[in-house]
């Protein structure tokens, strides 16, 4: 379908970004902005933030939801 193309060419680009920039930072997925976003959007950028951030959140920054946090070693 051609949300799915979307998605897959989204995705794509995501993989492209320089994710290494969020090593040990703690990270705010901003949502609500955008009502054509997709979960699945979300989903993705949790999957390449995993190996870098310390944490992960989403929302906004007045009110946001702790996704994952890094186990203590």
């Amino acid at each position: 379908t051609p949300e799915q193309v979307k998605e897959q060419i989204t995705v794509q680009h995501l993989s492209l970004h320089a994710w290494s920039q969020y090593l040990g930072k703690k990270v705010l997925i901003k949502g609500c902005g955008d009502p054509s976003s997709t979960s699945h959007y979300y989903l993705s950028i949790t999957k390449f933030l995993l190996p870098y951030a310390d944490r992960i959140m989403y929302g906004e920054a007045c009110s946001f939801v702790p996704v994952w946090k890094k186990p203590n070693e």
